[in-house]
């Protein structure tokens, strides 16, 4: 399972490849790998990558159309960026179409990741209860020595 340091490393990788560009489309070559959101109104894509954060060991990638995608790896999951795409890899799960027609591959061996599309509004619905970010300003010595007291 990809541990922390390595989601955000994938963060930064996304960024290069992504911030700015425009989704067009995303296939779904395993069932459940992609996920709808229920309140999904309108066609979420295309719509422009505006900005890849994450949150824990989530990754979620913010669109300018008001939507957003979370995406968990889970335990073998991992993303290949690809300019000249042809027929889906092995294990390739899912595919980010982006419009200048490169993809991202969404590999995933033991089929566990998941990709789910839904508003920005309802994000929280889709992430568990997560501790303090490391990197936030939330996380000071003080709130280290309170979550440690008693352990």
């Amino acid at each position: 399972m990809p541990e922390l340091p390595e989601v955000e490393t994938i963060v930064k990788g996304l960024e290069e490849v992504m911030k700015g560009k425009v989704i067009n489309s995303i296939a779904c070559y395993y069932p459940g790998t992609v996920i709808y959101d229920d309140n999904i109104a309108a066609k979420p894509l295309p719509a422009k990558a505006l900005s890849i954060k994450r949150k824990g060991k989530y990754i979620i990638i913010y669109l300018d159309s008001a939507y957003a995608l979370i995406v968990h790896l889970r335990m073998t999951g991992k993303f290949v960026y690809d300019q000249f795409p042809s027929e889906p890899l092995s294990y390739e799960r899912a595919r980010i179409n982006l419009k200048n027609n490169s993809v991202l591959h969404f590999i995933d061996i033991r089929t566990f990741g998941k990709i789910i599309i839904c508003r920005q509004c309802n994000i929280d619905r889709y992430l568990p209860t997560l501790g303090l970010e490391p990197f936030s300003d939330d996380f000071t010595t003080q709130n280290l020595k309170e979550k440690m007291q008693g352990k």
